[in-house]
């Protein structure tokens, strides 16, 4: 007669036992293996499994299971979470020995990963105005996620264009230590708009999904004019009433076709001086840019508002309809102009990408 030693189920230890969880319709679906239990003398009869917590030497938590079944088992339970577990095994031959072993342990995690700081794009590579790209050729964006329970396990992370829909970068997969990623050696076309998307999976492989969009505009707006009614000035039928007049300390002036057909513009920066840039009668001062002819007052200087005459000016209030509407502002000066003077204006038109 054999020791029994020699004709218990013999079990092979393996990193391949495992367990792992789903969640299916809102149900626990409790799914493992068990590789390596063989008898090759009188064979397995059956094996038998339960859940243990972690310090337990017998199921307190599932019960007894009986089984001839090795691969791919499968049990509806409701398993406490939160809470480290593992699996007992026991296998017991056709001459009623057995052998009994455990499985490494293991947490359930039923959340998904916590977004605690939204993707965004990166204020530090590549853009000045929030949603608004300079750069054609690099996309950073930051994102802080995590996971209690089971912590952040990967991401996947991909970039698109979104007016065609093509992808401009296939998603790759990145460690769950990261918190930031940069698309680079990019061909950006500017008035594009682009969307990166990050999936964020944590260890039970639960996935949570995320994305941002910025657009693109590397050029400056098109330069326009200021129109003034003077003696130099030429009858383009643009010409405003009292478009570049002043009173005291007081100036009205008016310019026109200043446009970005990527981002459009966003305000104006005037200041004015008796020198080339020179800014002692006005320091540099902001004017919001308006889709209609207005009036930007910061006097009581009245301003005459100008009405389009359909035989010289455009539906916008323009001489040229792609020159866009007239733009007027009435200032104060810090000091009072006098008959004789000459004076500089300088305009910037700043678009929605602050270029």
């Amino acid at each position: 007669v054999r020791p029994e030693s020699e004709i218990q189920p013999k079990i092979e230890r393996k990193e391949a036992n495992f367990v792992r969880f789903k969640t299916e319709n809102f149900s626990k679906l409790f799914e493992f293996s068990l590789i390596g239990f063989n008898d090759p003398e009188s064979g397995v009869a059956f094996h038998r499994w339960g859940v243990a917590s972690l310090n337990a030497s017998t199921p307190d938590v599932l019960n007894w299971i009986v089984t001839a079944e090795t691969k791919f088992l499968q049990h509806k339970a409701k398993l406490p979470t939160r809470t480290w577990l593992k699996v007992l095994v026991e296998t017991v031959n056709n001459a009623g020995l057995s052998i009994a072993t455990e499985s490494m342990g293991f947490l359930i995690d039923e959340s998904i990963p916590e977004i605690q700081v939204p993707l965004s794009v990166s204020d530090a590579v590549g853009q000045l105005t929030p949603d608004w790209l300079v750069v054609d050729d690099v996309i950073t964006v930051e994102w802080v996620v995590s996971d209690q329970e089971s912590g952040v396990k990967e991401y996947w992370i991909s970039l698109w264009y979104h007016d065609t829909g093509r992808i401009t970068f296939e998603p790759i997969k990145i460690p769950g230590l990261l918190n930031n990623f940069t698309f680079h050696n990019l061909d950006l076309k500017d008035g594009g708009n682009y969307t990166a998307q990050l999936v964020s999976c944590n260890r039970a492989g639960t996935c949570i999904r995320q994305s941002v969009s910025v657009a693109v505009d590397t050029s400056p707006p098109v330069t326009g004019h200021l129109a003034a009614a003077t003696d130099s000035a030429v009858d383009l039928g643009r010409q405003t009433e009292d478009g570049l007049a002043w009173k005291d300390n007081q100036v009205n002036i008016s310019w026109v076709g200043f446009q970005d057909p990527h981002s459009g513009i966003d305000r104006y920066t005037i200041q004015m001086g008796t020198t080339w840039f020179g800014s002692e009668l006005l320091q540099e001062t902001e004017v919001e840019h308006s889709d209609e002819t207005v009036i930007s007052e910061s006097s009581d200087v009245p301003y005459v508002e100008i009405e389009a005459d359909s035989k010289t000016m455009g539906d916008n209030g323009s001489s040229n309809a792609h020159e866009a509407p007239i733009q007027m502002a009435s200032l104060r000066l810090q000091r009072s102009l006098t008959p004789g003077i000459s004076f500089f204006v300088h305009l910037v038109a700043i678009n929605k990408a602050s270029k």
